[in-house]
């Protein structure tokens, strides 16, 4: 064991000690201990291929000193686009005209359902969702007229919208990538908005993306209801610029992504941090390299200070998962510029590559037990969740393969794993972050769901010290 495995949880357990002494104190006194909980959402498929939303809360009573949970009886309508801290998340609804949004808020005793007027999308690649601080959220979303790139920082918890808002419009219709080809098309990263676009080098398909700067007004979306612009507020890059009145400023910049030649190939933008790992035609254009394309955006309007990244795979190497952020990404400033996936190396050897503001893509092998389940069992959807311990540590890992197994594994300790008990109808597996911020002993609540979609049981995954050795178990709750 790493000594600063072994250092770290120390200090947390101190404060918890005092923590539960003034707990006590404050009992002495007459006060009572109230359950904490916190609800999440998550997509459920039926027999008709229909897709719903369900809601599962996990709760701690101090009281009692254990964990339960519930799941709602009501499905929502819709599609989830993204789950947001505090029991609320985005959806989309679809209609003939396209795809609008909903704030769903489950942190009452019925959840309700809120319209963001002013936002229609033509399909779910031309859209996306950031959270923001307290208790707001990015979106970024092409117009069906696929003409009009659109940005809004709206606060879930109030019936006004927005902070701000801000557009942007072509001379003509943009031309996208094939609609599977590095989903969405449109992003939202911190002060920026992207969209991807199909271009041609060497007479070869590729994937460029165009940056803006994010400036705006605060007032409803234009074209929703009570269309009235309040006070100007502007922000990010572009803001002293001319013209920047208009809402986003692109930005002198343009990079490959991709080319969907081979169609295979991810991308995310987290933070200010984009990565794509995709192919590319090679120079003479006549064949495909996979190549490794990120850039680190600054909060200034200076472009020269972009970072950009790239680099050229070898050929015997290939990406197995999905581009995933920490599960606990937007708490505590924790895990905001963090990516991680997984890389076949020859030998049947499997790396865990972490890309973050502070090291760009360090790799960490994995166990030989779980590297090799791994390489012989095909990884497909979001095999990959991880949560973050830290700039100076290494993250927690759980990884998903194609024999129906859950490893999990601190790597930091990568030589100890634990796996999913009895997981002989696992089809997919829903993770989510601790219910307290504090809660070092807690890694996450673990979900699988069979091929039906539906619950199979809830775990609580955490650790404790035995001795000298940092043990991990998987806690099965029950239900309130």
């Amino acid at each position: 064991m790493m000594l600063n495995a072994i250092m770290k949880p120390y200090a947390s357990y101190i404060v918890k000690g005092l923590g539960l002494f003034l707990g006590l104190l404050l009992l002495s006194i007459g006060n009572t201990v109230k359950a904490s909980e916190v609800s999440y959402f998550y997509s459920e498929i039926d027999s008709d291929d229909e897709e719903s939303v369900r809601i599962i809360t996990m709760r701690y009573s101090a009281a009692a000193s254990r964990y339960t949970y519930r799941l709602s009886a009501k499905k929502l309508s819709g599609v989830l686009l993204k789950n947001l801290s505090g029991g609320r998340a985005v959806l989309a609804r679809e209609s003939e005209k396209g795809y609008s949004i909903d704030v769903a808020d489950a942190s009452e005793t019925r959840p309700t359902i809120t319209p963001i007027p002013g936002i229609l999308t033509v399909n779910l690649q031309t859209i996306d969702i950031r959270e923001g601080d307290g208790g707001t959220f990015h979106v970024g979303w092409l117009k069906p007229d696929l003409q009009t790139l659109k940005y809004a920082h709206i606060d879930g918890n109030s019936e006004q919208c927005c902070i701000a808002e801000g557009s942007y419009r072509f001379k003509g219709k943009v031309r996208m990538p094939p609609a599977n080809y590095l989903a969405p098309h449109v992003l939202v990263g911190r002060g920026y908005v992207a969209i991807l676009r199909s271009s041609q080098r060497e007479g070869n398909p590729v994937a460029v993306m165009n940056l803006f700067g994010i400036t705006g007004q605060a007032g409803p979306i234009e074209g929703s209801p009570k269309n009235k612009k309040t006070t100007e507020f502007l922000f990010g890059p572009g803001a002293n610029d001319a013209g920047s009145r208009a809402g986003l400023t692109q930005l002198p910049l343009e990079m490959e992504v991709g080319s969907w030649l081979q169609p295979e190939g991810v991308h995310a933008w987290y933070g200010q941090n984009y990565l794509s790992l995709a192919h590319h035609p090679n120079a003479a254009g006549d064949d495909l390299v996979l190549k490794l394309v990120a850039m680190r955006l600054p909060d200034s309007a200076n472009v020269d200070s972009v970072f950009s990244y790239e680099k050229q795979l070898p050929s015997n190497i290939s990406v197995l998962s999905n581009l995933a952020e920490p599960i606990n990404s937007y708490r505590a400033g924790m895990g905001r510029g963090g990516l991680a996936w997984l890389e076949a190396h020859p030998g049947h050897k499997v790396f865990i590559n972490i890309f973050r503001d502070s090291s760009l893509d360090t790799a960490v092998p994995l166990n030989p037990e779980i590297a090799g389940a791994v390489s012989v069992e095909q990884l497909s959807g979001e095999s990959l969740h991880w949560l973050d311990q830290g700039e100076d540590f290494l993250p927690v890992s759980f990884i998903a393969t194609g024999d129906n197994m859950l490893y999990q594994a601190d790597l930091e300790d990568p030589e100890s794993f634990t796996a999913l008990p009895d997981s002989e109808q696992l089809a997919r597996a829903l993770i989510w972050p601790p219910i307290n911020l504090n809660d070092d002993e807690t890694i996450g609540f673990v979900t699988p769901l069979d091929e039906d979609d539906q619950l199979i049981s809830v775990y609580r995954v955490y650790r404790q010290w035995k001795g000298a050795n940092l043990d991990y178990f998987w806690e099965v709750l029950e239900k309130y």
